[in-house]
């Protein structure tokens, strides 16, 4: 399915979750581990997002400019914002795909959000693999098979002060 385009190299298209991680001030004392892997990705590919996740991000942050809360967090993610790399998910074929790769996962019982699969579809059509925070919408793509899950990467995060994994 993958449509390789040119534009950024960057093999991760990062969901609205790992964005969020760099974005909010709280979450980046939370996860200094998970922030590290983030920016280092960014630092070598920079920033590539599904027009989808764009959309979550930007109302999100219009929402809380609007609420005069965390500001600088808002400054933060408008200017990440406009350095991303931005996957579009238009046009008859796409939409056709996206209908009938639902109906069959639908048909095995896998149950996905609907901006969730787009988002991945949209990594999926351009040849990217999805870089999120969601262990759900990662065990539900293992349970998909290998198309699926080989498609997602999954972010695991440790609280700060953790020793990691032994």
């Amino acid at each position: 399915m993958a449509l390789n385009l040119p534009g950024s190299s960057s093999p991760f298209v990062l969901d609205t979750s790992v964005l969020r991680l760099l974005i909010d001030q709280r979450q980046q004392k939370e996860h200094p581990n998970g922030v590290a892997r983030v920016s280092s990705v960014i630092a070598e590919h920079g920033i590539c997002l599904a027009e989808l996740t764009y959309y979550e991000l930007r109302r999100g942050l219009e929402h809380l400019s609007l609420q005069k809360h965390k500001l600088k967090d808002v400054a933060l993610g408008f200017g990440l914002l406009g350095t991303a790399e931005i996957l579009p998910f238009t046009g008859r074929d796409r939409w056709d795909l996206a209908a009938s790769r639902w109906a069959q996962l639908r048909q095995a019982g896998i149950t996905l959000g609907e901006n969730d699969f787009i988002i991945l579809l949209t990594a999926m059509w351009h040849g990217r693999r999805l870089l999120t925070r969601d262990g759900q919408l990662v065990s539900n793509l293992g349970a998909a098979g290998p198309e699926y899950s080989n498609a997602v990467e999954f972010l695991a995060l440790e609280p700060a002060g953790s020793a990691g994994p032994t």
